[in-house]
């Protein structure tokens, strides 16, 4: 995927430069629209905090709503933390999740910088055949820009980026779901080769159930040119992530830990704060109630990049509502403990 994206960047900086000296191309790049405050100076701050939530791409949201995007992905989802968990000791651990933070940050920029220069590229270069679905116009440029070995590597680097993310999802769902939801029976089970099997059996599974997703997915993409993969993607997770956030957020920075029942409260209102939020029952309308609203009165409406973000807080303030001292297990007990025989170990084995 790095390899893909670099080699993509340095080809379109190469092209621009036939247009432009570097030293021009850069300050033009940096004066395009590319930041977008979404603050009106008619408006007082509430009705401009309400505009700022309900626009996808703003400054605000990438500074704000990223950081909670991050935290969540990094630090909740079995997806990274399964990795981990195979550390030699938890300062490992920590190191390798601080290390994978800062190694985000030139990725995103140098995929971020792609975005800008395909836009500035085809802002210069006149092309009739140019798609008007931006979903596709990467794939547009890798097809008709790139050289035919370059095109290979580009197109490999993508589909290795989706291979390695799919066998990490799928892992961390079948793991997920034998301790949370099968816990008791997989505890109960002493054969490995069985304990194998049932993993195996769920990672088939959910491998089937992602890719009727997928399938979905891509017909929705394609019966709607105007969906975009990001929103999709981001605004779905961002109506779990939140909750799972809020509950992670509440065990680590108060002294008292609500009762799982309280912790399944907040959760859930932090569910239905960001659903009711988002808009798909309500009309989503930051204005004036759309037709066919339930509600009496105007609703803020907020963009997909603020879903963890409000989940998580929502979650994180009614569980400190509901906070009640609670004695915690020992952890050493659990089938996913490193130092055991149990789910963790029999997951490598897969």
């Amino acid at each position: 995927m790095l390899l893909g994206g670099i080699v993509a960047f340095w080809i379109l900086i190469e092209k621009l430069s036939f247009v432009y000296p570097l030293p021009t191309l850069f300050h033009k790049l940096i004066d395009r629209p590319w930041i977008t405050m979404g603050i009106i100076p008619s408006k007082g701050l509430l009705e401009n905090l309400l505009v700022i939530l309900a626009i996808d791409y703003t400054i605000w949201s990438a500074l704000i709503g990223s950081t909670f995007t991050t935290m969540a992905t990094h630090g909740t989802d079995q997806d990274i933390v399964q990795r981990l968990l195979t550390a030699k000791d938890y300062q490992k651990s920590r190191l390798s999740l601080i290390l994978s933070g800062f190694a985000d940050i030139p990725i995103g920029f140098l995929f971020l910088s792609i975005g800008l220069l395909l836009s500035f590229f085809y802002s210069t270069h006149a092309d009739s055949g140019l798609p008007a679905n931006p979903n596709e116009i990467f794939p547009y440029f890798i097809i008709t820009q790139l050289p035919s070995g370059i095109r290979g590597i580009v197109i490999a680097a993508i589909f290795a980026t989706a291979t390695g993310s799919l066998s990490a999802a799928l892992n961390a769902l079948a793991t997920s779901f034998c301790q949370d939801w099968m816990h008791p029976p997989m505890n109960v089970i002493t054969d490995e080769k069985k304990k194998v099997s049932i993993l195996r059996a769920a990672t088939i599974f959910f491998a089937f159930l992602t890719s009727l997703i997928g399938i979905g997915t891509a017909m929705y993409v394609v019966y709607s040119p105007e969906a975009r993969i990001l929103p999709i993607i981001l605004g779905i997770i961002g109506f779990t992530y939140g909750p799972l956030l809020g509950v992670f957020l509440l065990g680590i920075l108060t002294r008292t830990r609500g009762s799982d029942k309280k912790n399944a409260y907040a959760m859930a209102a932090g569910f239905l704060a960001v659903l009711v939020l988002s808009g798909p029952l309500f009309g989503g309308d930051s204005k004036t109630n759309a037709h066919g609203s339930f509600m009496p009165f105007p609703i803020p409406h907020i963009a997909f990049p603020w879903r963890i973000c409000i989940g998580a807080l929502t979650t994180f303030c009614i569980g400190l509502v509901f906070g009640e001292k609670e004695k915690i297990s020992p952890q050493s007990d659990s089938p996913l403990s490193p130092n055991g025989d149990g789910l963790l170990s029999t997951s490598r084995k897969l």
